[in-house]
């Protein structure tokens, strides 16, 4: 399925998309993920012409604080499991079809947010002043997908912000899930110094997409402040509590990733009581949309088929 096969035709102007490094074109850089827009003019508040686009994509929406929170959902022909999604900062669902393409060819079915001030959720343009209205939407997103599929076991994914946000949930007591794989997250509360332009993917496909992506934006020094706060507070209580957890848990992080890089996340795998680490050789930040990518799919598909025991 296309990108935009939901949603409105892609806006052509040089004003409006997202480069990353390796990609020629002047362009402003959030530091600490090594995303940037040309998106000069951009509101923080919402994102260009997302109320269009919410006019022209049937997407479903729960209500929050801060607004509405969009989702995508791709069914599986014969579900035998479904997987809850939370993506990375700077993304949102859209950049997600082929992961969920790949679960679906296996039988599972896939729920992905657009995270409060993403893609099409309302909220600050990449504000994260605190974890909880994350960890609280992703229990909204599992309560959405076990009423719309009663009985479906269920696994929680996540990539970098999101991989934080669903590890708290597990360790603040979700247990609708059945297990839990994280991507690209850096759960230690570790300084990590990361280059002003880091690369975070060298696949050609996620590359296009994210510079047409209309929903690109940039962030402000004390956005980002907040955001890596936030993050750190999350990180020293998980490292705290997610020891205790008993349900299978699989982290991914490729050799070449300089924002949670490999090594941490092997020395997270020995205090877990049930965890294993894949460590992918010439993989960046982007995992998941990486080079290796279908490596990457087909270890989650297998260890969320392991999971929920099918």
């Amino acid at each position: 399925m296309s990108l935009w096969s939901e949603a409105m035709p892609v806006p052509t102007s040089s004003s409006f998309g997202t480069r990353k490094s390796g990609i020629s074109g002047s362009c402003r850089t959030d530091m600490t993920h090594g995303r940037c827009s040309r998106a000069s003019a951009l509101q923080l508040s919402d994102p260009f012409g997302s109320e269009v686009c919410r006019r022209a994509v049937q997407m479903p929406f729960f209500e929050t604080a801060h607004g509405k929170s969009y989702y995508r959902r791709w069914d599986a022909r014969r579900p035998v499991g479904g997987v809850v999604f939370l993506h990375g900062f700077g993304e949102h669902s859209g950049h997600y079809h082929r992961l969920a393409g790949a679960f679906n060819a296996s039988g599972l079915a896939m729920w992905a947010l657009d995270q409060q001030g993403h893609g099409l959720s309302y909220g600050e343009r990449g504000a994260v002043a605190s974890m909880d209205s994350l960890v609280d939407n992703a229990g909204r997103l599992i309560s959405i997908a076990a009423s719309e599929a009663p009985g479906l076991p269920l696994v929680l994914v996540g990539h970098s912000l999101g991989g934080i946000a669903a590890a708290l949930s597990i360790a603040r007591g979700e247990r609708r899930c059945l297990g839990l794989a994280v991507t690209g997250t850096l759960i230690q509360p570790e300084t990590v110094a990361i280059p002003a332009a880091p690369e975070v993917t060298r696949d050609p496909f996620y590359l296009d997409m994210l510079a047409t992506d209309p929903f690109a934006f940039s962030v402000t020094p004390e956005s980002t402040a907040a955001r890596r706060a936030a993050m750190n507070r999350a990180r020293g209580e998980l490292i705290a509590t997610l020891p205790e957890v008993d349900l299978p848990v699989l982290l991914i992080n490729g050799d070449q990733d300089v924002i949670a890089p490999a090594r941490h996340a092997r020395a997270v795998r020995s205090k877990l009581k049930n965890a294993t680490a894949l460590i992918v050789k010439d993989g960046f930040h982007d995992i998941i949309n990486d080079a290796p990518h279908f490596a990457v799919e087909r270890r989650l598909v297998a260890f969320a088929k392991a999971a929920i025991r099918v």
